[in-house]
């Protein structure tokens, strides 16, 4: 836990979170895909403990043991 002060000076309680390094797997477009997200995996995973969808998926990337997709926030 830590404190961060906003521009009035008062305090707010924060959490610090590392999270990375992260790789981007895929870039989600409204075109394509509906919706506009990022995909980014985190962590390693032995190949043998993937499933067909998710080699197929990774192809020459490393194997990730997290992937999730972030939508853009952006309207």
């Amino acid at each position: 836990m830590t404190q961060v002060f906003d521009e009035k000076g008062e305090v707010s309680a924060a959490t610090i979170v590392t999270a990375g390094p992260l790789t981007t797997l895929q870039v989600r477009t409204k075109e394509k895909d509906g919706y506009e997200a990022v995909q980014v995996g985190f962590g390693t995973k032995k190949e043998k403990n993937l499933n067909a969808a998710q080699k197929g998926h990774f192809k020459d990337l490393p194997s990730f043991a997290t992937y999730k997709n972030f939508p853009s926030l952006e309207k």
